[in-house]
């Protein structure tokens, strides 16, 4: 069995369609971040694990509206370089839609826009919106510096066959 990391997203299965060649698409509402307390493993009666999980952030807790978060997003979404990203013209109607709660447009950008795992399942396991949000923000800043870094060379200059691509 393939060890599991500490947290988890809950979610439901909403959609579920099995594909002619035996795999499965599926589509998950998530629910709430966790934590494992403890794992069972498959035995002969059972073919899967079992988990017991803790919610990392509490159920009650109401999220913040963070207006200045969703602020400081939208105008790091804005500026020229990123704006040349598709991932990041594929996010901008959902971070313009003012009926979006910031922390769900914080999730929407963060899972668009957060390419490698480490950076992907730290957002994950942060029970703190407000820590999500600068991860994202991180994320957005070093997507621009690869941009100019990209933009700094100069095609002319390059060996034969190299491209950024």
């Amino acid at each position: 069995a393939v060890p599991l990391r500490p947290a988890v997203c809950v979610g439901q299965i909403v959609q579920h369609e099995r594909l002619a060649d035996g795999r499965h698409t599926i589509l998950l509402h998530g629910i709430c971040r966790a934590r494992i307390e403890r794992i069972d493993e498959a035995d002969g009666t059972r073919l899967y694990r079992q988990a017991t999980l803790r919610p990392i952030e509490p159920p009650s807790r109401t999220p913040p509206r963070m207006p200045e978060a969703r602020r400081a997003l939208r105008q790091l979404l804005l500026r020229p370089r990123v704006q040349r990203m598709a991932s990041v013209k594929s996010v901008m109607p959902w971070a313009e839609r003012g009926d979006i709660p910031t922390h769900a447009m914080i999730e929407l950008v963060g899972a668009a826009l957060l390419q490698d795992e480490p950076a992907r399942y730290a957002m994950l396991a942060s029970g703190d919106p407000w820590e999500r949000a600068r991860m994202v923000a991180q994320a957005i800043a070093r997507l621009e510096g690869v941009v100019a870094g990209a933009e700094a060379q100069h095609p002319e200059n390059w060996p034969k066959g190299l491209s950024w691509n």
